[in-house]
């Protein structure tokens, strides 16, 4: 059904109201700009007559000083006429134009008038517009409430009368900045004069924003004063706004704080792990120096088994911490030297390169401890089998004494000559086979010897028991002498019989004793691990063919004796223990070992020859490609410049890199040759597969987290420091005042539009928004494009990292002081960053220095 039109009277009637209202906030507003000077207006109609309060509220709210002569004491009619009549030339001059409005109509209290002028006073100053210019101010000031107001429930701002009626638009207004103030679930759009009352009372109360509306004003009529609800927004709209301007100023100290703190945490992460890698470092060096080996096989065994578990469970992740604390130390020094701040200086030892030599020494420490080790075993081993030796020999020559003891100890010497004779020779034999024993007993003295040589810690025992064998020899002497005697007193009455015989067993005896210890010589172990082992053993070998040549003539008259033996048919077995038979085969065996044991040196030789040169490449090999990771990685850690120069190069570096890994390979299939081979140790480099698998790793890290480090710094320089959603609001205003579509904003469509988002700019010539399109407008054509308006709403927007710009900041929340209160910091700061702020910063008046805590910040 449509509204029916309204009468004269009612639209009489609704003139009053708004006329009403309009005095009572506009009054208000004069009020709250002179109680500045403690003036006050009761009746605007009268107390603006002489000029004076008009002259004080132009200077409060223009900010400047008024530039006519005016007269004190205006009594006269004339002289109020004057005083007025300069205040509006002074509005004149600020670009306003006064239509209709004389300073007579001001002077005779012409209500309707007066309200139009002070309305224009508040569009000009307080909405930062004129006559003319109002659908752009208005339409600024309706969208900031907009998209002040948007997302909150039944709450949709289109205009400055219906709009604002219940209240709601006020309380979201207040609650999007302020949303401690009031609860804003708990509202509902029924409760109108409730809504009205509680925006009005909390805007008195916390944001110092005077009552220049009463709930009446605004329910109590049909539609409410467009010009009353604007004036009293725009006092929101400042408060707001100054607010803003703290909000990015805390944002900015926050991000320092947040800068400092993460930095701090870096560097004690760093530095506690760093102290932690190199006490064990330090431990694991004393440990590996110490060399009480407990003398036995199995406990080296143990120690190796020790130290292998040490190389492959132990130290690895070790090694793998020493390349984070290294990739981590780069990546805080590429942070601080990015960001313009001076380099990081970890406490003496923690520094990589410290770290990296403290390392090298571990590795020195562990290659000797590698070495002892092997040279432990080795010794054990040939401690082992010279026992092995010892003990088969000295149970044979234990054994041959004992039975010997016995045969010399006997009394018979026989019954006759022959059986005499017999006897005797038996003896001489037994004294050729003692000779060739001695020969024993003297190389059970030289094993002991060399076991003393070695060390061996049970040495006394071997001592005592050949010191026990050794008496009893001693004893076997004067029995064989005493036998001796006893048969050649005997012989006197007996004829030597058979001389050759006893010469034939004598020789034979002798000879089978030595090609015996010569077959014991060359079935002997070959037991060595190097070139210089084997030629040992050749030489010795070849000094036993040089003996076992001078045998032939000695072979060959035992061969001849044996020859006439059996001419004459004696019966050789009589007086000999060695048959010529066994002689024979004793001595092949011996011809065939010879060259058996030569082929098998030989052999032995080709082996060590060919595992010496294996070892040799991978340390030549090893100790090229150690280097090559140590200057790759002193590169990579040094280098300095701009992050998309360091980008480059490091780039540069790591395709160098990686064409390296070939050399990587080799050196992989190089170590398997010598894992096949069985060679334990390599004593050419102090390099291990492992130590340079580790290096390796470590460089490609190093470089990987140095690329993305950098990486990430292009991409911040490269980025507008806009949000997705701060660009789409900048471009919806942008989009909004291009009143003619034409992708530009005039002066007027800029400054409205730079309203609408909160900033202060004043439209007079000269001023503020001038200055700001003469910034940003580089052809000087008067308008500006959307990347042009980008560029600077992104420079007001985003936190700027230098000094000035934080003292800037401080000095926002400090009100232009030199120090800062707790209470200021505490009004737009979270607590932590206000109680770190106070930690560190230096008391100054009745605050803070926030000048020396910024420098100190910056230069440390």
């Amino acid at each position: 059904m449509a509204q029916e039109p309204m009468t004269a009277s009612q639209k009489g009637l609704m003139e009053k109201t708004w006329e009403r209202i309009q005095k009572k906030t506009f009054t208000g507003w004069c009020n709250n700009h002179l109680r500045k000077r403690g003036l006050k207006v009761e009746e605007i109609e009268t107390d603006l007559q002489d000029g004076l309060r008009l002259i004080a509220l132009l200077e409060i709210i223009s900010g400047d000083t008024f530039p006519f002569k005016y007269e004190k004491k205006p009594t006269m009619r004339l002289k109020q006429i004057a005083n007025v009549g300069l205040c509006l030339k002074f509005i004149q001059e600020k670009g306003v134009k006064l239509v209709g409005i004389g300073p007579e109509e001001i002077v005779d209290g012409n209500l309707k008038l007066i309200l139009g002028m002070i309305w224009t006073i508040i569009l000009r100053f307080q909405i930062q517009d004129i006559s003319m210019e109002e659908l752009s101010a208005k339409e600024g000031l309706l969208l900031w409430c907009k998209k002040k107001t948007e997302g909150y429930k039944d709450v949709k701002v289109d205009n400055f009368h219906f709009s604002f009626q219940d209240g709601l638009a006020l309380c979201a207004l207040i609650h999007r900045h302020r949303p401690d103030l009031l609860d804003y679930s708990k509202l509902s759009r029924e409760n109108k004069a409730e809504n009205l009352q509680l925006a009005f009372d909390i805007a008195e109360r916390e944001l110092d924003v005077p009552k220049l509306l009463d709930v009446t004003d605004m329910v109590d009529v049909p539609k409410p004063d467009e010009r009353s609800v604007m004036t009293y927004v725009s006092l929101l709209y400042h408060v707001f706004s100054a607010s803003q301007q703290a909000e990015v100023a805390g944002r900015r100290v926050g991000k320092v704080i947040d800068f400092l703190q993460s930095n701090e945490q870096l560097k004690s992460d760093y530095e506690r792990r760093a102290n932690s890698l190199v006490n064990w470092v330090e431990a694991k060096k004393v440990d590996l120096a110490e060399r009480d080996f407990d003398g036995t096989l199995d406990g080296i065994q143990g120690r190796l088994a020790d130290f292998k578990n040490y190389k492959s469970s132990e130290k690895k992740p070790r090694a793998a911490e020493k390349v984070q604390l290294e990739t981590l130390f780069n990546a805080l020094q590429t942070k601080l030297n990015l960001n313009g701040r001076p380099p990081y200086q970890p406490a003496p030892g923690l520094s990589p390169q410290d770290i990296e030599a403290n390392w090298a020494l571990l590795e020195k420490t562990e290659h000797d401890r590698a070495l002892a080790l092997r040279e432990e075993f080795r010794r054990m081993k040939k401690i082992e089998d010279l026992l092995r030796q010892f003990n088969l020999r000295i149970e044979k020559l234990e054994q041959w004494a004992q039975q010997k003891e016995v045969s010399l100890a006997s009394e018979d010497v026989g019954s006759n000559l022959t059986e005499v004779r017999a006897k005797l020779k038996n003896h001489e034999i037994f004294e050729g086979e003692f000779q060739g024993q001695d020969v024993r007993l003297n190389s059970l003295s030289e094993i002991a010897n060399e076991l003393t040589t070695l060390g061996y810690k049970d040495v006394n025992n071997v001592k005592a028991r050949l010191d026990n064998l050794s008496g009893r020899w001693g004893h076997l002497h004067q029995l064989a002498d005493s036998r001796k005697n006893l048969l050649e007193k005997e012989y006197q009455r007996q004829q030597q019989i058979e001389d050759w015989l006893l010469d034939f067993a004598k020789r034979t005896l002798q000879l089978a004793i030595w090609l015996d210890n010569a077959d014991e010589k060359l079935t002997d172990p070959i037991s060595v691990e190097n070139v210089e082992g084997v030629e040992a053993l050749q030489a010795k070998f070849e000094s036993l063919v040089v003996e076992l040549s001078a045998k032939v003539p000695e072979y060959q008259a035992i061969q001849e004796l044996s020859s006439k033996l059996d001419e004459v048919g004696v019966d050789k077995s009589a007086f000999s223990e060695t048959n010529m038979e066994s002689l024979v085969n004793l001595w092949n065996s011996v011809d065939a070992l010879t060259q058996t044991r030569r082929n098998n040196l030989a052999a032995e030789l080709s082996k060590q020859q060919h595992n010496q040169s294996l070892c040799q490449e991978f340390a030549d090999k090893a100790k090229a490609f150690a280097h090559f990771c140590h200057e790759a990685s002193r590169f990579v850690s040094a280098i300095s410049g701009s992050s998309d120069a360091q980008l480059k190069h490091v780039n540069e570096k790591q395709a160098q890199v990686a064409g390296h890994s070939a050399a990587l390979t080799e050196l992989q299939d190089l170590n398997q040759r010598i894992e096949d081979a069985q060679i334990a140790e390599n004593p050419y480099t102090e390099h291990s597969l492992d130590s340079l698998k580790n290096t390796w790793v470590a460089l490609n890290t190093l470089i990987k987290e140095k690329v993305t480090a950098l990486e990430r710094e292009v991409l911040a320089k490269s980025d507008t420091g806009l949000s997705p959603d701060q660009v789409k609001e900048f471009k919806e205003c942008f989009t909004h005042f291009d009143q003619d579509k034409d992708n530009f904003l005039n002066r007027l469509e800029l400054g409205a539009c730079l309203k609408s988002l909160g900033q202060d700019v004043s439209f007079e010539e000269g001023g503020s928004l001038d200055t700001v399109l003469k910034a940003i407008d580089h052809d000087g054509d008067g308008c500006v494009n959307f990347e042009e308006f980008l560029k600077y709403m992104e420079s007001i927007s985003t936190v700027s990292d230098t000094p000035s710009a934080v003292k800037d900041a401080f000095k926002i929340l400090a009100n232009d002081k030199d120090y800062i209160t707790e209470a200021e910091l505490r009004s737009v700061l979270p607590p932590e960053k206000v109680d770190y702020l106070i930690r560190h910063m230096q008391k100054l008046g009745d605050g803070y220095d926030y000048k020396s805590w910024t420098d100190h910040a910056y230069n440390s």
